[in-house]
């Protein structure tokens, strides 16, 4: 498990040594299975990403590999509007494997290491992002994506797609604020479709008051439709 200590005002902050260089033999838990350790800055995204997941109390399960089914994990977080999401990712072990092995035959400043990461490593892992419609008692999916992969060459973004995950939750964490974003829309919309029932039926206390609900709602709806 990753390490983590405590700040003065009690939030806890990642050990940068095992953020910088984490060590071979560490057992990453349930994200055990995404493992390369030959893949330049990999196993540092796993212990990025486990550690934010621990910071903000996401909940981890592991999926086993099933028919149709790839194995991986599924990370549940709370956001600020008390919605619950979840993160399903999941990975391609054989890929993963075989791009392990294929970086031990270039050194570390080999360019081609950098270019063969950059092609294939969008293609490792994969993330599905899920609201809950506590009314309906199911999930709907919020379309975010990862950086758009090329065929061959440099991807526009990073590769490693667990940054991304962990970016995915900082953002639904804080959703309110997020669905503030113009490109949010299918957040805004799951929200839309969604936070009143949240608010009523959830049995938590609620940190927002009805007329602070109203005023984020008319707030987002102006940001929706262009105001």
């Amino acid at each position: 498990m990753t390490q983590t200590k405590r700040t003065q005002n009690g939030k806890k902050k990642v050990n940068a040594e095992l953020l910088e260089k984490p060590e071979p033999e560490m057992d990453f838990g349930c994200f055990e299975v995404f493992r390369a350790d030959n893949i330049p800055g990999h196993n540092r995204s796993i212990v990025y990403l486990e550690t934010i997941c621990e910071i903000n109390g996401c909940s981890i399960s592991e999926r086993k590999e099933e028919y149709r089914s790839k194995p991986g994990v599924t990370i549940h977080m709370m956001g600020r509007s008390r919605t619950e999401y979840k993160i399903k990712v999941t990975c391609e072990p054989k890929l993963i494997d075989a791009l392990d092995r294929k970086m031990t035959n270039w050194d570390s400043a080999d360019e081609e290491r950098l270019t063969a990461l950059s092609t294939f490593g969008p293609s490792l892992i994969i993330f599905e992002l899920n609201a809950y419609d506590p009314l309906g008692n199911s999930w709907s999916h919020i379309c975010v994506e990862a950086a758009m992969k090329v065929e061959f060459g440099e991807n526009v973004k990073t590769p490693h797609v667990l940054d991304v995950v962990a970016g995915v939750v900082l953002a639904m964490v804080d959703d309110l604020n997020t669905a503030k974003h113009h490109k949010m829309n299918t957040l805004r919309h799951s929200l839309f479709q969604n936070w009143r029932n949240v608010w009523l039926l959830s049995d938590d206390p609620y940190p927002l008051t009805i007329g602070q609900l109203v005023e984020i709602s008319d707030e987002l709806n102006t940001i929706h439709n262009g105001g």
